[in-house]
């Protein structure tokens, strides 16, 4: 069989997609593939080794200016910081289209690469991802609750641009112009490992978990706990696993790839979502209210309460929700895009 290429663009939000989308193309084994990135995200293609575009270390990182949103925790936003995130995603655009020759490939996923939104044709087969397909408003948010039905409704208009869309959300949602086969993992298994006694303390991609991190781990030391960290630039980590399998317990942001790491590993955890952040929220309400698992919001953050979730959930039996791998059916969906 004739092998294919294929451009994989990542968004450079967080890790969670770039390690999904690493994941996902071990079982493009009909591809050569070429990855469009920046930032973190750029950092860890550069660790697995993969061949990314040139052009991605001349990208502005979205992830960075997503960081500036935020204050202790906090998403905090005004017009003129989405002006600002629209504007730099709008020049991404222009310089991808000034240096990537598409007609070079024969399929292009993006995985919430919204700088591709910006593009009229791809010229080649096209897969969008995303684990989300409609921005919420935060409640108290008159102009959001304004402006985010004439986005979404954008947005959704965008989308369609696309031959083939897939939903990978870890809240199960059907939409007419989405096909769903479960989630995407985000690293291989190591197997069985002897767990450890120690708090593994997980702040994300990101540097937005920082003050956060600094809040736990003032509680952990005056308790004399023994925790190790990853996340964010300081403490990056492109293996996470055998830190991951190996703790007793997970005191972790709500991204995407780090609940389902929970959940796929059934490591008992304590669950703190990001302030106003609509889709880490989602991703905790999967976990509420069951064993071995507790939800904190940042204002509740307090010595008395982490200390007595973390007793309570050591004397629980995990019981996380149930996610499922769809990465083979859509890597073969993919190819049957191509009609290989």
């Amino acid at each position: 069989m004739t092998r294919v290429k294929v451009l994989y663009a990542s968004s450079s939000v967080g890790l969670g997609h770039v390690t999904r989308d690493c994941y996902l193309a071990k079982y493009l084994k009909w591809a050569d593939v070429d990855w469009l990135t920046a930032g973190q995200a750029l950092k860890y293609i550069e660790y697995k080794n993969f061949k990314a575009l040139p052009v991605s270390s001349e990208l502005k990182s979205i992830g960075k200016l997503f960081e500036s949103l935020f204050v202790d925790g906090w998403l905090r936003v005004t017009l003129k910081d989405l002006r600002k995130i629209y504007n730099s995603i709008k020049e991404n655009a222009i310089k991808i289209t000034e240096s990537v020759d598409f007609e070079r490939y024969d399929l292009i996923i993006a995985d919430e690469f919204w700088e591709f939104l910006f593009m009229d044709d791809l010229t080649a087969k096209s897969v969008f991802i995303t684990d989300f397909m409609r921005f919420k408003p935060v409640k108290k948010s008159l102009f959001q609750r304004i402006l985010l039905p004439v986005v979404n409704k954008k947005l959704m208009r965008s989308f369609m641009k696309f031959d083939l869309r897939i939903y990978v959300g870890l809240n199960k949602e059907y939409h007419k112009n989405f096909e769903y086969y479960g989630q995407i993992y985000t690293h291989d298994d190591f197997g069985e490992i002897e767990e450890e006694d120690y708090i593994l303390v997980n702040i994300g991609g990101t540097e937005i978990g920082r003050p956060i991190l600094e809040k736990i781990t003032t509680i952990l030391d005056k308790a004399r706990m023994d925790y190790r960290i990853i996340g964010g630039a300081t403490h990056f980590n492109p293996n996470p696993i055998r830190d991951l399998t190996r703790a007793k317990l997970i005191i972790t942001l709500g991204g995407y790839g780090s609940l389902l790491e929970l959940s796929r590993f059934k490591k008992r955890g304590i669950i703190i979502p990001l302030g106003n952040h609509f889709e880490q929220e989602d991703n905790a309400s999967a976990f509420r209210n069951r064993e071995g698992y507790r939800v904190l919001s940042l204002e509740k953050i307090s010595r008395e309460i982490l200390l007595r979730y973390i007793s309570e959930v050591l004397s629980e039996e995990p019981r996380p929700p149930k996610f499922r791998d769809g990465s083979k059916e859509i890597a073969e969906r993919m190819r049957k895009l191509l009609d290989l």
